[in-house]
């Protein structure tokens, strides 16, 4: 999936990696308090999605910091 010319595959990889495959198992999830977003926990990092179009904007990652979409 690419988002605004990015792949969402390749954000915030470890160290050697060249791709990622799935998004990590869901932990947890909520809404933004004004329902613009979702917010959700997985193994991988905090994935936050547009609720309208629920494509992925940003994913803060557990081990490389955040990745926000350009």
């Amino acid at each position: 999936m690419k988002i605004n010319g990015n792949e969402v595959t390749t954000w915030t990889l470890p160290e050697g990696a060249i791709a990622r495959l799935g998004r990590g198992i869901v932990r947890d999830m909520a809404f933004s308090p004004d329902g613009v977003h979702l917010a959700v926990a997985t193994e991988i990092g905090l994935w936050f999605y547009e609720r309208r179009t629920m494509q992925p904007v940003a994913l803060c990652a557990t081990e490389r910091g955040s990745r926000p979409s350009p």
